[in-house]
């Protein structure tokens, strides 16, 4: 299974490759276990290349084609902005978010108890 840390490592594979990008080879590059560069590396660059980290040109050799994977400037920015980590930290950013919007549903319960406690306590006073 593809994990947000193995999405975040191919990035930075990707950014380690520089003008030269990655073309799939028999070979597994050392940077990988073989099981990563054999299962998940093709669909994790796939991935990366619909989230725009990484965009793929199609060089054309004499008998064939092959697929040769670059990174974007999308994901050299992202990579810097995340300190390498631009996966990892945009979950960090989502389950923030969603603890934020349960503290702002919570306090907007609270605070209309209190105004429903003191609107019942004046009426009541009279």
């Amino acid at each position: 299974m593809i994990t947000i840390d193995f999405l975040d490592k191919v990035l930075i594979f990707l950014k380690d490759q520089g003008d030269a990008g990655y073309s799939f080879t028999k070979d597994c590059p050392s940077y990988f276990s073989y099981e990563e560069f054999d299962r998940y590396l093709k669909p994790a660059l796939e991935k990366l290349c619909r989230d725009n980290f990484a965009y793929f040109k199609v060089q054309e050799l004499k008998m064939s084609s092959r697929k040769v994977y670059y990174i974007s400037i999308d994901g050299i920015f992202a990579l810097l902005e995340n300190h390498n980590k631009p996966y990892k930290k945009s979950i960090c950013k989502k389950r923030l978010v969603k603890f934020w919007n349960v503290t702002k549903i919570i306090a907007v319960a609270i605070n209309a108890i209190i105004v429903l406690y003191y609107t019942v306590r004046t009426y009541y006073k009279d």
